[in-house]
């Protein structure tokens, strides 16, 4: 019920209060980055480009969904390569990413059906929680209509590769750390 209510919440501060920069500069040791593009997914490739889309024809009059310039494809079918990107990017990173301002976090918004990645947007917001306040970081999500909808968060540390895709494998890692533990202590009655 929670979850159902900030992912509703986010929504409505994603959608309003998106933070935006278009010029391109040098990487600053002193400025923080989060991805801002789109992965329009799995069914486009090399081989099946999405020529000169854009985020209204990939939505197609749905609501809701966030997507951002620009979309960008792989030679695979695969999710994109942050890593890859950042590399490839760093030195003009408002090509790929939007800078952090006061009060943004770093979002991934993963879209899925089928437990399939559908789509996934990366970029810079606010978001907030009602009745607790801003939200800073960890993963969020909501069944709707059948598909599941994740949202992560972060924020990005100065001079740093963007956090965008990090936020839900540290919770992962504690999360199994923890019921390794309570294994063990369960073993030992």
């Amino acid at each position: 019920k929670f979850t159902l209510l900030f992912i509703l919440t986010a929504h409505i501060f994603i959608l309003v209060v998106e933070s935006q920069n278009n010029s391109i500069v040098n990487t600053s040791n002193s400025l923080s980055y989060c991805f801002q593009f789109t992965w329009p997914g799995p069914q486009f490739d090399e081989d099946h480009p999405i020529m000169n889309a854009t985020c209204g024809d990939l939505l197609n009059g749905v609501n809701g969904i966030p997507c951002h310039h620009p979309l960008a494809i792989t030679d695979n079918s695969n999710a994109p390569n942050t890593l890859e990107i950042w590399e490839e990017h760093k030195n003009e990173p408002l090509r790929i990413a939007c800078r952090l301002t006061r009060g943004d976090v770093c979002a991934k918004y993963t879209y899925y059906f089928n437990q399939e990645v559908v789509n996934i947007t990366y970029f810079c917001t606010k978001v907030n929680i009602e009745d607790v306040g801003a939200a800073t970081s960890g993963c969020y999500t909501e069944l709707r209509n059948g598909r599941e909808i994740e949202l992560c968060l972060c924020q990005s540390r100065p001079g740093q590769r963007p956090c965008n895709d990090a936020t839900k494998t540290i919770p992962s890692i504690l999360g199994i750390f923890v019921i390794g533990f309570i294994i063990i202590i369960l073993q030992q009655f």
